[in-house]
């Protein structure tokens, strides 16, 4: 047993404590976000399409696996596996009928699994392909209504119907085929006509988010010309806050704060990380000034 009397008992224990000190100095991993607040569309008999949206650019692949011990398989941006965006769009495909896949999102390098319980999608049966393919298309541009809205999440449904989704590309087109578009539960497809109301919803991240109501007919005229409204933004995902996920998606609804701007959404999370900063810099902090003065204080005994 160490004595911490005497001048040598001393030494050891403030070499203890500056040793404790530098451990807490020392970075801290970054824990694994609970959930991320994504959507899951396109299920198909063979493929589903995961999308969410951040506040800054970050790459975003998903892992998954038929058990939800081993998610062994990775899926990355349709852009490719290098891109670095703040709207994120994975396709996993090669996929079973009627089979549960469990998935984790990993968004700029942080794992989000549901606290290590993965998110599950159930694909659907194999309904063959319909006759004839229905495609709609648009252009989407940003709030000046003249730079293309690149990297937009488009979503589509029709009623009571699964979520089709399509990614925008560099000139502001989109395009999708509605004709294999299923029901909510995704086990046959949604008939429709061209008469029928189709809703249309594009989400960006700080560019913000629109949606338009109009009749299939229309959409399949590819006359949409849509514009992203700024102050309409989505809740985004951080590294440190995320979000719950909604497992049961029935419509192309997503969480939208009508009141907060980019900027307001960013500075209401600023309080907690300056709290962190000083909550992680104060104790090794202090615990150096107190080892200090207790040195001071047994050189002057001693």
């Amino acid at each position: 047993m160490v004595s911490f009397t005497g001048a040598k008992g001393w030494r050891v224990a403030m070499a203890m404590v500056l040793a404790l000190s530098l451990m807490l100095m020392l970075p801290v991993s970054q824990a694994s976000a609970a959930d991320m607040a994504h959507q899951v569309t396109n299920v198909g008999y063979k493929t589903f399409t995961v999308t969410w949206v951040t506040n800054t650019m970050k790459t975003g692949y998903v892992n998954y696996g038929t058990s939800a011990s081993s998610l062994d398989n990775t899926a990355y941006d349709k852009r490719g596996q290098t891109i670095e965006d703040d709207t994120h769009y994975v396709t996993v495909t090669d996929l079973t009928a009627d089979t549960t896949y469990y998935y984790e999102i990993v968004s700029g390098g942080v794992t989000c699994n549901n606290g290590g319980v993965p998110c599950e999608i159930t694909t659907g049966p194999d309904l063959g392909f319909p006759l004839m393919p229905a495609i709609i298309s648009g252009k989407i541009h940003k709030a000046d209504g003249i730079t293309a809205a690149e990297g937009t999440i488009i979503y589509a449904s029709i009623g009571i119907s699964q979520v089709l989704s399509a990614l925008v590309d560099s000139s502001g087109n989109w395009g999708m085929d509605i004709a294999p578009i299923r029901t909510a539960d995704n086990q046959s497809y949604r008939t429709h006509s061209d008469s029928d109301d189709i809703n249309i919803e594009a989400q960006s991240a700080v560019d913000g988010i629109t949606t338009q109501t109009v009749t299939i007919a229309t959409a399949k005229a590819g006359v949409l010309a849509m514009e992203l409204t700024p102050d309409a933004t989505t809740d985004f995902n951080t590294d440190e806050t995320v979000a719950n996920v909604d497992e049961s998606i029935q419509s192309s609804d997503i969480d939208v704060d009508k009141e907060a701007t980019p900027e307001e959404a960013e500075a209401e999370t600023e309080p907690d990380k300056e709290i962190n900063l000083w909550l992680i810099s104060g104790i090794p902090a202090g615990v150096i000034v107190l080892a200090v003065t207790v040195w001071l204080i047994n050189k002057r005994r001693y």
